[in-house]
């Protein structure tokens, strides 16, 4: 490749100019992972919301599901809110999946509540 600041050719590998030391910033370097893509920002809105759904379901089935409850809720809240960091304008979806995700943590823990209760004073 060619340097952009002095014009000299260096190596495609090369991070920076040995001539003038320009540092290149090439996303197709060897440093970055070949085939892997970025989600787009509807991938990611998608997947905060169906992490919530699942984290939801799961906190109101019975028995052991509260805990699966709670792990998927708290992804669900976790995709939502790096959704929300990445600048990305919050949609219908990402409000529903982390809203969703939210009310399953709180259910997921007051189940769980209630069986540790149940558990140590019964009799």
């Amino acid at each position: 490749m060619i340097c952009n600041k002095c014009g000299n050719q260096v190596s495609d590998y090369a991070m920076e100019c040995p001539f003038c030391g320009e540092i290149f910033r090439d996303v197709s370097s060897p440093t970055s992972t070949p085939g892997k893509k970025e989600p787009t920002a509807q991938q990611q809105a998608e997947s905060a919301f169906v992490f919530g759904i699942i984290g939801f379901i799961l906190s109101i089935a019975f028995c052991f599901m509260p805990y699966l409850g709670i792990v998927f809720s708290v992804i669900g809240l976790s995709k939502a809110n790096r959704y929300i960091e990445k600048g990305n304008p919050e949609s219908s979806r990402v409000k529903k999946g982390k809203i969703l995700s939210i009310i399953g943590l709180i259910i997921s823990i007051a189940a769980m509540t209630g069986y540790f209760v149940l558990l140590v004073f019964s009799e």
